[in-house]
């Protein structure tokens, strides 16, 4: 990762995939995504 601005991109683009795709409707749902851990401000919270 280049700095923290391209770190939250490229996970935010990680996360969304599922949705993306049309596998769910929520990120939050996919089972093997980290976005189910991450609280409303986009913390991770394990």
């Amino acid at each position: 990762m280049r700095d923290s601005v391209h770190e939250l991109e490229t996970r935010n683009y990680i996360e969304s995939n599922p949705a993306k795709s049309g596998l769910v409707l929520d990120p939050k749902e996919w089972p093997w995504s980290s976005a189910r851990f991450r609280d409303e401000f986009g913390v991770l919270k394990l």
